[in-house]
């Protein structure tokens, strides 16, 4: 996984782990406010296809803590398909999932991806904030270092892989944005309003506070 981002940032006084997988075409750390109590260990640029493998050879070397893992849309998806590596985890947050979606909808974005990738994440990328969040820097990422190639692997796991909703657990938190037009709220029938907490003006792409997970 040539491609693949890690990023590690280590805290002195941290008792806890946090780990969090990227949605498509998203650096890992995009929406998360910046938290000095924790380990964050932040997973971007991947091929999902292939990240099982690198979680089973590499997580246990990052892992000095009690820890919770967080996955954002395709990083949602990802780690529902995959609960059982984290079967001791504290909490498990899903951000922006859908229960699946359809060669309609992704077809498009494969081919503009094709035609002008820039044009094609740019306008992803827009589609994810809601409208009074447009302007704000927490969401601005640089999209220079994305791969093509993991960028169609990713939109094609996406189109192939539902949500896994077994792995819906006691110790799951679904953070989903009121205005989401990626994947609206009535995709989310099958959370509990126990488990699921509505950002009522974002959208596809959330503000995560770890303190207050």
């Amino acid at each position: 996984m040539s491609n693949l981002k890690v990023q590690y940032f280590e805290s002195k006084e941290a008792v806890h782990t946090w780990i969090i997988f990227s949605g498509w075409s998203f650096n890992a750390l995009a929406g998360i406010t910046k938290q000095e109590n924790y380990n964050c260990l932040c997973i971007s640029d991947y091929d999902p296809f292939l990240l099982r493998d690198w979680c089973k050879k590499n997580l246990s070397n990052y892992l000095k803590t009690p820890y919770s893992v967080l996955g954002f849309s395709l990083g949602a998806l990802w780690l529902s398909q995959n609960s059982d590596l984290f079967s001791d985890v504290k909490k498990c947050v899903f951000v922006g999932l859908r229960k699946s979606y359809s060669g309609s909808q992704i077809e498009p974005i494969k081919e503009l991806l094709q035609a002008d990738y820039v044009r094609c994440v740019r306008k992803f990328h827009n589609q994810c904030l809601s409208k009074a969040m447009q302007n704000n820097y927490i969401f601005r990422d640089d999209i220079n270092h994305l791969n093509k190639e993991v960028l169609e692997l990713g939109l094609t796991y996406l189109e192939q892989t539902p949500f896994n909703i077994d792995a819906i657990k006691p110790n799951t938190q679904v953070i989903h944005g009121g205005l989401d037009r990626v994947s609206p709220l009535k995709e989310l029938d099958f959370i509990t309003s126990s488990q699921l907490h509505i950002q009522k003006r974002m959208g596809h792409l959330c503000l995560i506070e770890l303190d207050s997970l």
